[in-house]
């Protein structure tokens, strides 16, 4: 059976099966970009429920391309010397605060541009290099610059940082979550998030399928890549990564396994977690 699958937020739309969408596409088309205003308001009162609404962040990446040479020999290929921004929009959640600096985990493609042959402008393929800026807006509002401080394209999965506390941290579940478990996400699905206000469904989880790829009952939409999945106690067993394009009320994310390996790799960084 052939599946199609989403990887959310990604540029371009990879099929065949899941293992697949660990690998970068070939080629990528690029387009103006336009400046994406944030206002800052007032937080709303978050009710006493085990979700952590405050862990919640929306990830602002930007993507400078700098088209080099035309890749074809074809003569009628257009020279295109310029800089093209790339903006787009994901999730993540906030693990926690060490010396002087609040992390937070997000899915790779979220967090980082994947290298491709060439940028695809119209019908013609170019040599490109290119810059990237990412930023984090809080449940509260603040927009503040981060940096990538670990990634892992295999699992899917990025650590962040920026300077100064924010927020407040998400727990970790260590025990094996079951089939059938509840599960909540809290998310931007098309860029959907206002500060103060982050949509939240509930689901269940239904499995993994040995690729490293957890399933769950809950629909996801480009923007929700990198957003947490919680357990009924308010621990986070998993990040969304992928959706299917046929089938909306599907979420895909990374395994516990996966998971904990990634954080247990990182720990210098958020050993704190470990104590969880």
């Amino acid at each position: 059976m052939t599946y199609r699958i989403m990887r959310i937020l990604a540029l371009s739309i990879l099929g065949a099966s899941i293992i697949a969408l660990a690998f970068p596409t070939l080629y990528f088309s690029v387009s103006e970009g336009t400046k994406l205003a944030i206002e800052k308001e007032s937080a709303q009162l978050v009710s006493g429920s085990k979700v952590p609404y405050r862990s919640f962040i929306q990830v602002l990446h930007a993507t400078y391309i700098n088209v080099g040479e035309c890749m074809s020999d074809d003569i009628f290929c257009p020279v295109v010397k310029k800089t093209i921004v790339t903006k787009s929009k994901g999730s993540g959640v906030i693990l926690g605060y060490r010396g002087g600096y609040t992390y937070v985990v997000s899915a790779q493609h979220v967090c980082q541009h994947r290298k491709a042959r060439g940028a695809l402008i119209g019908k013609f393929a170019y040599e490109y290099d290119y810059d990237e800026t990412i930023h984090i807006v809080t449940f509260e509002g603040d927009v503040v610059r981060a940096i990538v401080v670990s990634s892992d394209t295999n699992t899917d999965l990025c650590l962040l940082s920026f300077p100064g506390k924010a927020g407040e941290t998400v727990s970790v579940r260590y025990n094996e979550i079951n089939i059938g478990d509840s599960i909540t996400n809290v998310g931007a699905p098309l860029g959907i998030f206002t500060p103060g206000m982050a949509l939240t469904f509930d689901g269940r989880y239904s499995g993994s399928d040995g690729l490293g790829n957890s399933y769950f009952s809950f629909p996801g939409a480009p923007g929700s890549s990198g957003s947490p999945i919680i357990d009924s106690k308010g621990k986070l067993v998993s990040i969304v990564h992928s959706a299917h394009t046929e089938f909306s009320h599907l979420a895909i994310g990374c395994t516990q396994a996966s998971l904990h390996s990634f954080l247990y790799k990182n720990r210098e960084y958020v050993g704190f977690l470990m104590n969880d």
